[in-house]
């Protein structure tokens, strides 16, 4: 007897069909077959994400959170994954459990989970500048190249990340003759930005350093706080 795969041979995973054939010595023939059969016992290998951390926007209540799972199979190239919500999808503030699990052609299954935290953003109570920095669209009077106390209260000390990217910014602005004008009294030695808090008087301290070039013209300063507030003060700067 002779068979399309002699034994012992090694058989993919799914059915195949085995043809055997037999000739006796009169030359009388027949064949018959059979099928082999490899079942896949094996779990898929599913890689969860870590956790997810993600801020909403000021004010929102919710966030969008992007994330991959990924899956593998000894047998299987195309495991398919199911979770309890899409990457993408909106996520209330706080920590929300996702659930996913895989399965191969052969329904073999692997689940794990992990978690997303969307944090709000603090709001802080920013109502503006103190002295020697004047509101209200005056336009603060100081020498070019001096270094300017931008000094702002948020109720506490909520640390040093309080900035957002990018800020305080300055742009440049008309100067307005008829605009009120107020003399910045208090100037300090600094050869650069810093941002600061002072205990005692509970306040932040933005040192601004200004340069000699603005001589002659006009800045509006924006500080703008992570939580999307911003505070704007004018300057106008002499020789």
């Amino acid at each position: 007897m002779q068979c399309d795969a002699p034994s012992p041979t090694l058989f993919p995973f799914g059915s195949t069909n085995v043809i055997c054939f037999a000739v006796d010595a009169a030359g009388n023939s027949k064949n018959t077959h059979f099928t082999v059969r490899v079942q896949d016992t094996t779990n898929p290998q599913l890689t969860m994400p870590p956790t997810q951390v993600v801020q909403a926007a000021p004010g929102a209540q919710e966030a969008s959170v992007s994330f991959t799972v990924h899956a593998s199979d000894v047998a299987d190239p195309d495991v398919q994954i199911v979770c309890d919500a899409e990457s993408g999808a909106m996520f209330p503030i706080g920590t929300t459990q996702v659930t996913c699990a895989a399965y191969d052609n052969f329904w073999n299954s692997a689940s794990g989970s992990f978690l997303v935290v969307v944090e709000s953003v603090p709001t802080f109570a920013f109502t503006g500048f103190f002295q020697p920095v004047a509101n209200d669209g005056v336009f603060n009077v100081v020498k070019a190249g001096s270094a300017i106390p931008v000094k702002f209260s948020l109720d506490g000390n909520r640390g040093l990340a309080i900035l957002k990217s990018g800020s305080p910014s300055a742009t440049t602005v008309s100067c307005v003759s008829e605009a009120a004008q107020s003399a910045v009294g208090e100037t300090v030695a600094a050869s650069g930005n810093s941002l600061s808090y002072d205990a005692a008087t509970d306040q932040y301290i933005y040192v601004w350093k200004s340069e000699k070039g603005w001589a002659g013209g006009c800045r509006r300063l924006d500080v703008t706080l992570t939580d999307g507030r911003t505070k704007s003060a004018f300057f106008r700067f002499t020789r």
